[in-house]
């Protein structure tokens, strides 16, 4: 599976060991993150045991909150990664814009020399007098 972004979510028909593989032939230069989150078993075990008759309404209520818990870790999980990966970003681009400026700041002092030396060549301070008829 070739993906940039994404969710993949795979569900074990059989019990038993499984292993992942992650391939990075794409590119080996640039940096890449890999978040895995492995969801083992779900509430059906606890319905394995007793049926939802034998289990009262607090007992059904905490197996809700404990999912909806693992539910909200996981996604704060996932946003503290995307905003680390934003912030990297903002940190890059902020240099470049520093760097682009001091590039116009220095290319703006450099035309003003111009300007002020081919001023100056072209209209001399002293100027030549010339004395006529004496």
């Amino acid at each position: 599976m070739r993906e940039g972004e994404g969710k993949y979510v795979f569900a074990a028909e059989h019990d038993g060991t499984y292993k992942f593989c992650f391939s990075n032939k794409m590119s080996v230069v640039a940096h890449k993150t890999v978040r895995v989150v492995i969801d083992t078993g779900t509430d059906e075990n606890l319905e394995s045991l007793a049926t939802k008759s034998n289990l009262d309404s607090v007992e059904q209520s905490i197996v809700s909150i404990s999912h909806m818990v693992r539910m909200v870790e996981f996604h704060q999980a996932n946003y503290r990664q995307l905003h680390e990966r934003h912030l990297t970003t903002v940190a890059a681009t902020n240099f470049q814009v520093r760097m682009w400026s001091m590039l116009e700041c220095l290319s703006v002092f450099i035309v003003a020399a111009l300007q002020v030396f081919f001023i100056k060549r072209t209209f001399p301070s002293h100027p030549r007098t010339s004395r006529i008829g004496v």
